[in-house]
C-alpha cells in the first residue's frame, strides 16, 4: 500500500506525501458528503454535537457519525491497509475522521500545532497516532497551502498536493495552513488512527477491525475444538482484553468448549463454564478451565455461582451463550456488581436488522428482549464493535453518567 521509500520518509520526517492513491469512488464520496456536512455544522456552531468535540465548530469532528458513507470509507479495507502500514502495529484504534473545508475568502487558518497536543492522555505523544489527510481539492498558495515541520531537522516544507493525494502526518509533527483567498472551497478529510485507545470527549474509541461480509459457517475451530463464533472472533476478543482488565470469566453455555479453551489459554484467566450437558465438551478443555455441570437457570446453581464466583474480588466478565439468553442476561445482570461486564451472544439490535444481513444465521436476543433489564440494572453498552460478531457487551454502573468534555481536537 505504501512503498518503502515513502514509509522511510514518514519515519524520518514525521510526514509523507503519497500521490494519487485515493480510489476514485472514495474520493467522490468524500467530496459529495463533506462540503454539505461542513455547511450544516457551521449553521450550528456552538450547539452540542452527537460525536467528537462537545460543540459544533467550523469543521466536523467524527464526520462518519453523521454520514454513514464517510464512516464506510474511514473504516474501509483501503484505509485499514494504509493505516496499518504506516503505524506498523498489530492493533489499531479509530479516533477521528474530521472534515475540514476552508470556504472562499474566509479567515480560517491553522497556526503551527501538532495533533497530539489535543489528545488528552496522549499529550506526551508516546502513543503513535497518524493523521491520514485525504486531499479533496488541489492545494495552492492562494487557497491555504499546508506546511510541515520535519521531526528530523526541524525544517519546514510547504506542499501542494492534488485531489486524490494523501498527506500522512505523525501526531507529533507540527503543521500549519493559511487562509483560503480563492473563490472556491478547499477541502481536506483528516482520518486519524492510533496504536492505542485515546479517550477524549466523544471521539471514537473502538478498535479498527474489518467486518466480515461473507456468510459464516456453523462453526470455527479452536485447536481442533468446535466453537460457534465468527471466523475472526479472536481479533475482536483480543481488542476487548487489550482495553479491559478482567480478573475472571463466567461462561453460561459451553457447547464443545472452543470459546472456553481460547479464553482460558490466550488470556490466562480463571474461566468457569456452566452447561447442563458436558458430554460434548472436548477433553482438553477440562485441563484449562473449571467446568460445572448444571442448569444456569436453576436457583441452586445460581446461588452457588453467586457465592463462589460472582462475589469474588475483581472485575468479572459474564458471557451468556446458552439456553434462554435474554433470561440468563436478565438474571445475571442483576447479580453482577458495579464495574462488571455482561455480554450476550447471537445478538442483533432488532430482528429486522438480522433479516437484512446474510452473514450470521442466528438471532437469539434483541434490544427489545433486554430493554427492561438495561434500565433496571443501570447497564451502559460498551465495546459496540463486538456487535460485528453478534455479541453485545454491557457494563454495570451505579448510575447513568454523562460523557466527559475536553478541549476540541483540531
Amino acid at each position: 500500500m505504501i512503498n518503502p521509500d515513502l514509509l522511510e520518509h514518514y519515519k524520518k520526517h514525521g510526514w509523507v506525501h503519497i500521490p494519487n492513491i485515493i480510489p476514485d469512488e472514495y474520493l467522490a464520496i468524500a467530496k459529495e458528503k463533506g462540503l454539505p456536512l461542513v455547511k450544516w455544522a457551521q449553521d450550528r456552531i456552538g450547539t452540542p454535537t452527537e460525536a467528537g468535540p462537545p460543540k459544533h465548530d467550523f469543521h466536523v469532528g467524527c464526520a462518519g457519525a453523521y454520514e454513514s458513507e464517510l464512516m464506510r470509507i474511514y473504516t474501509s479495507r483501503f484505509s485499514y491497509d494504509l493505516a496499518k502500514g504506516i503505524l506498523g502495529t498489530s492493533s489499531m484504534f479509530l479516533f477521528n475522521d474530521q472534515m475540514v473545508y476552508k470556504m472562499p475568502n474566509d479567515d480560517l487558518e491553522f497556526a503551527a500545532h501538532y495533533d497530539n497536543q489535543y489528545g488528552a492522555e496522549n499529550k506526551s505523544g508516546d502513543m503513535h497516532t497518524v493523521n491520514i489527510s485525504w486531499i479533496l481539492d488541489d492545494f495552492t498558495k492562494e487557497n491555504g497551502a499546508l506546511s510541515l515541520k520535519s521531526l528530523d531537522d526541524d525544517q519546514w516544507t510547504t506542499v501542494f498536493p492534488k485531489a486524490g493525494d494523501i498527506i500522512a502526518i505523525n501526531g507529533n509533527c507540527h503543521h500549519q495552513s493559511g487562509k483560503n483567498n480563492s473563490d472556491k472551497p478547499r477541502g481536506l478529510y483528516a482520518c486519524v488512527y492510533s496504536e492505542g485507545q485515546i479517550n477524549l470527549a466523544n471521539y471514537y474509541t473502538s478498535p479498527f477491525l474489518l467486518e466480515e461480509t461473507t456468510k459464516q459457517k456453523i462453526y470455527t475451530l479452536v485447536n481442533d475444538i468446535v466453537t460457534q463464533q465468527y471466523s475472526n472472533f479472536r481479533e475482536y476478543f483480543d481488542a476487548f482484553f487489550k482495553i479491559h482488565d478482567i480478573d475472571r470469566i463466567l461462561e453460561l453455555g459451553t457447547s464443545n468448549g472452543g470459546l472456553t479453551y481460547h479464553l482460558a489459554t490466550k488470556y490466562s484467566l480463571p474461566v468457569l463454564t456452566v452447561d447442563i450437558n458436558t458430554s460434548s465438551i472436548a477433553r482438553k478443555v477440562f485441563n484449562v478451565a473449571r467446568i460445572l455441570k448444571g442448569d444456569h437457570s436453576n436457583l441452586a446453581v445460581i446461588d452457588y455461582l453467586t457465592k463462589n464466583f460472582i462475589n469474588k474480588p475483581g472485575k468479572l466478565l459474564i458471557l451468556c451463550d446458552g439456553g434462554d439468553k435474554p433470561h440468563n442476561f436478565s438474571t445475571f445482570a442483576g447479580l453482577a456488581r458495579e464495574g462488571d461486564i455482561i455480554a450476550v451472544h447471537d445478538y442483533f439490535e432488532t430482528r429486522e436488522e438480522w433479516e437484512k444481513q446474510n452473514v450470521w444465521g442466528w438471532v437469539e436476543c434483541t434490544k427489545e428482549d433486554i430493554s427492561d433489564t438495561i434500565k433496571e440494572c443501570n447497564l451502559e453498552e460498551t465495546d459496540s464493535y463486538m456487535r460485528q460478531i453478534a455479541w453485545s457487551f454491557w457494563e454495570k454502573t451505579s448510575e447513568k453518567v454523562a460523557n466527559p468534555t475536553f478541549s476540541s481536537y483540531i
